[in-house]
């Protein structure tokens, strides 16, 4: 099972709604839109990173050299 699937259906939103304040806040002149769309999108990429993190004893990858 994909273990950052949960992960990845909370950020992507966060990322977009995020996204979207700060362009919306951009055009209104508004900087606590801006600071809150910041916050989101900072926050989206974080939780994104926790979940695509590597896990302590992941296999090394294979290598091309032949022995």
């Amino acid at each position: 099972m994909n273990t950052h699937l949960p992960h990845d259906l909370i950020a992507a939103p966060l990322f977009i709604i995020g996204a979207l304040l700060v362009l919306s806040g951009l055009f209104s002149l508004d900087p606590g839109q801006i600071a809150v769309g910041a916050i989101f999108v900072m926050a989206s990429v974080g939780l994104y990173r926790k979940g695509h993190h590597p896990e302590a004893g992941q296999p090394k990858p294979f290598s091309h050299r032949h022995h």
